[in-house]
This record gives C-alpha cells, sequence and structure tokens, in this order.
C-alpha cells in the first residue's frame, strides 16, 4: 500500500512540475508571437499549431468515451448516422475551421465584392459563434431521421407493407455458435426470402466476441429491396445488444 501510495505521489509531483514548465514556456512563446516580429515567425507559429490541432483530434475518442461511457470498440467504417453526436461534433468542427479559412481572406472578399471590411469581418464574427452549434444540430436532426429511417426499412418492408417471417433452429451448440434459417412470406403465404443466420461467440479474455454471418436468397422481385435492410437490420440489434451490456439498460 505504501508502495502504491509513494508511485501516485511522484505521478503527481511530475505532472504539477510539467504543468508548470508548459505554462511558463507557452506564455512566454505566446506572448513572443503576439507581440514581436522576427525572422520564421510564420514557420513557428504553423509548427505549434500542429501539435495543438492534432492533440485536440488524438484525444477526442478519449475525452468521448469518459463523457458517454462508453467503453466499446469503434472502427473507422461506422455509419456517421449511427453516432449522431460525434457525426455532429466533427460537422460542428468543419463549420468552425471553414469560417476561420473565410476570414484568413476577408480583404480579398472586400475588394471582389465591393463590401465593406468591417461588415465581413463582424458576420464572420458572429458566424463563428453562431455557426457551429446550428451546424451541429441540423447535422444531428439528419442523422436521426436517416436512422430512423433505416429502423423503418427494417421493421416494414420497403413498400411499407409488413411481410410475416417464420424461422427454425438449424443447431444450437451451447455456448458455441447458434444457426436459424427465416422465411419472409406476403399476404398469400408465398415464399419471398429466405435467410440463414449463424452466431458465434468466441471467449477472449473476459470478453465475448460475436460474429454474425447471414446470407439470403430472393425467391421473389421484392426480396431485392428486403436484402438492402438487413445489413442495417442486424447492425441496429448488435449496438442495442452492446448498449445493454455496457450500460445494463433495457434494449
Amino acid at each position: 500500500m505504501a508502495a502504491a501510495w509513494i508511485a501516485l505521489a511522484l505521478s503527481l509531483k511530475v505532472a504539477l512540475w510539467a504543468t508548470a514548465i508548459d505554462l511558463v514556456l507557452g506564455v512566454a512563446v505566446g506572448f513572443a508571437l503576439a507581440r514581436l516580429r522576427f525572422p520564421g515567425r510564420e514557420l513557428v507559429d504553423s509548427i505549434l499549431l500542429l501539435p495543438i490541432m492534432w492533440g485536440i483530434i488524438g484525444a477526442y475518442p478519449f475525452v468521448e468515451a469518459w463523457v458517454t461511457g462508453d467503453k466499446r470498440e469503434h472502427h473507422l467504417l461506422d455509419r456517421p448516422r449511427n453516432a449522431p453526436t460525434r457525426t455532429a461534433i466533427g460537422v460542428a468542427g468543419i463549420s468552425m475551421y471553414l469560417v476561420l479559412f473565410l476570414a484568413a481572406g476577408n480583404d480579398i472578399m472586400a475588394i471582389k465584392l465591393h463590401l465593406s471590411i468591417n461588415d465581413i469581418t463582424q458576420t464572420l464574427r458572429v458566424l463563428f459563434f453562431v455557426g457551429p452549434p446550428i451546424a451541429f444540430w441540423i447535422t444531428k436532426r439528419i442523422c436521426l431521421s436517416l436512422a430512423r429511417a433505416d429502423r423503418q426499412k427494417v421493421l416494414h418492408g420497403p413498400d411499407g407493407v409488413d411481410y410475416p417471417m417464420t424461422g427454425n433452429f438449424q443447431a444450437v451448440v451451447k455456448p458455441e455458435r447458434i444457426s436459424f434459417s427465416t422465411i419472409a412470406r406476403d399476404e398469400a403465404s408465398n415464399p419471398l426470402l429466405e435467410a440463414l443466420t449463424v452466431v458465434t461467440f468466441d471467449e477472449i479474455g473476459r470478453r465475448t466476441r460475436i460474429t454474425v454471418q447471414a446470407s439470403a436468397v430472393g425467391l421473389a422481385s421484392v426480396a431485392a429491396k428486403m436484402l438492402d435492410g438487413m445489413e442495417a437490420g442486424w447492425r441496429q440489434s448488435l449496438d442495442k445488444l452492446a448498449d445493454f451490456l455496457a450500460g445494463g439498460t433495457t434494449p
């Protein structure tokens, strides 16, 4: 126990010293860049800006996981609509950068458009604070609408008609694998789509990896549209399962 407290005290001491040194150097460099003119000032300014920008981008996933409590694995192929808040924050950041980009050429815009440079500057100042929240709200609403459309596609047929499905378990191997087949039928009980789904469970340490393999055969012309919703349906089901396991809430 004593060794743990010594290690903690050492970590805090190093962190405090690093913060103090960074604060002194940061204030000194910031003052020099703001007040002094010297050769290579623009180069130093750009070099210092890059670590800040990339540092924020690199720290964002950890901040998001800390705020939301979401400890699941996320990949580059996540659909934007399935992470509306994350997507909205990204678009808000892009809109903020776009305003700064336009502000850098306010003099050129004033000359080419025959407008007052003061009016352009004041407008961009307002947009810098107002634009990102508006972009955030619009983007999030679009993502939620698209996700809701995917949900409706899964819950109903592509033409708005409910197609009843029947299924049977083909194999149940505890605790390794489950396979089952399903058949979608129309109102006259004619088969439209036949699918086979295999779900495997692999123990990795204290975690369980779930792998879903689904294959389907269309038996009617409408089946092509029904197949489009299969991936979205499985993705939403697995996301709800992950939320349930991570937060303990009812899916």
